[in-house]
């Protein structure tokens, strides 16, 4: 037991002796030891960003943002303080976690504003005088803004004179046909007439007018002969089958006794005439 007892006092006095020397064995390195990176944008609603994660001491890592609609980007800042003004770059991560903020300026006019859904407006055409011509395209189509339309007055009726086309009270072209650059708005163009009835003459304004411009007596039909089928139209009247604005029916030529009536007489007087027993004269 006493020799046990020496060979452990000896060993004692051996390390005791060895600290006494200087001895300092090496601690053991420290384990791998990462910090966290974390990234956002300013407003958060501005922009998408990327490069968050882990890293250690040291470590380049890739940083990115990118804007949302009418936004536009200024800054990256690490506690309030600015360290890149370029959307993308590469940061050198230090021993600590660290905050990164895209900073974002509100712009509402970036991206441009969008141009109106419409750009096709009602261009209406009318005349002065009703009955006076027609137009080459439908009143009140739609045209695109901005476009050059041709605008044309057509089938000018006889004994009208032309005087201009007009947007309100300011004439846009004398021409009869024209090109009209189409206007951003609804529009109406005037076609301006003054009837003239001296140039050509008055036109005819009855039938009779046009098919025998001075009643020939007993030609009730006014085809230039007086037959029976006259003294028939004459009895028609009569009879009231007919009337004198009947197309086709001579009243004044009916009365060919000349009393200002038609009766049975005037028919009789039609026959006798064909028959050759008497002559009817104007």
């Amino acid at each position: 037991m006493n020799r046990i007892l020496s060979v452990f006092a000896v060993l004692l006095l051996s390390i005791a002796g060895a600290w006494a020397d200087g001895y300092d064995p090496q601690n053991p390195p420290d384990p791998y030891i990462s910090f966290k990176l974390t990234v956002s944008a300013s407003p958060s609603e501005a922009g998408y960003v990327s490069g968050g994660g882990r890293y250690k001491e040291g470590q380049q890592v890739q940083l990115s943002t990118s804007p949302k609609a009418n936004y536009d980007f200024l800054y990256w800042t690490c506690d309030g303080v600015q360290v890149s003004d370029q959307a993308s770059f590469s940061y050198t991560m230090p021993q600590k976690p660290v905050n990164l903020v895209a900073v974002y300026a509100f712009n509402p006019t970036n991206p441009q504003e969008p141009t109106p859904a419409t750009s096709s407006y009602r261009l209406y055409l009318e005349s002065n005088m009703a009955g006076s011509c027609t137009f080459n395209i439908t009143s009140g189509a739609k045209q695109n803004a901005n476009q050059y339309i041709t605008v044309s007055a057509q089938n000018v009726s006889q004994g009208f004179t032309f005087l201009g086309w007009y947007e309100g009270e300011n004439k846009v072209s004398e021409s009869l046909s024209f090109q009209y650059l189409m206007p951003a708005s609804n529009v109406t163009l005037t076609a301006r007439f003054e009837y003239d009835p001296t140039n050509p003459d008055d036109p005819p304004t009855s039938q009779t007018d046009i098919d025998n411009p001075v009643a020939t007596k007993g030609d009730v039909d006014g085809d230039g002969d007086v037959t029976a089928q006259d003294a028939s139209l004459v009895l028609q009247l009569v009879a009231g089958k007919i009337t004198s604005s009947t197309p086709g029916v001579i009243y004044e030529a009916a009365d060919v006794d000349g009393d200002n009536d038609v009766t049975a007489q005037d028919a009789s007087l039609i026959l006798q005439h064909v028959a050759g027993k008497i002559t009817i004269g104007n």
